[in-house]
């Protein structure tokens, strides 16, 4: 999804719906907010982010830099929030990979792991760390 229009189309096949009318009632917003999303003439807020990442289950701050990049006014601009995305996209990847390594690593916690004897941590990067108890 690359664009605010992606996002709505998205998330009106994720709850099968057909009509920005229709993804508005689910969302709880007006029928008018989606038109104005859909003309550029406004974003979602806070409340119809969190609705779009409730449908999509996908990241609100994805969502969000993908809609800022989308509506940015400068080039300058624009490459931030595209810088942004892309540490979501490669963040999922190390994750995933980070956690196969730490199961593949330890195995599966015994009782005395889960009690909270034994503890081992995995740096992912300088701010995550993945504890496997």
């Amino acid at each position: 999804m690359n664009t605010l229009d992606e996002i709505l189309d998205a998330a009106k096949a994720a709850i099968g719906k057909e009509s920005d009318r229709q993804l508005a009632l689910h969302m709880g917003v007006t029928p008018a907010a989606i038109s104005l999303w859909r003309t550029k003439k406004g974003a979602p807020d806070a409340y119809g982010l969190m609705e779009l990442q409730k449908i999509l289950k996908v990241d609100a701050r994805e969502l969000l830099a993908t809609i800022e990049a989308e509506r940015a006014k400068t080039e300058e601009r624009r490459g931030y929030w595209e810088e942004i995305k892309k540490g979501f996209s490669t963040k999922g990847v190390s994750s995933a990979v980070a956690l196969a390594t730490a199961v593949a690593l330890f195995g599966t916690p015994s009782s005395s792991d889960a009690a909270g004897q034994n503890r081992a941590a995995l740096t992912l990067s300088n701010k995550d760390a993945l504890y496997i108890m």
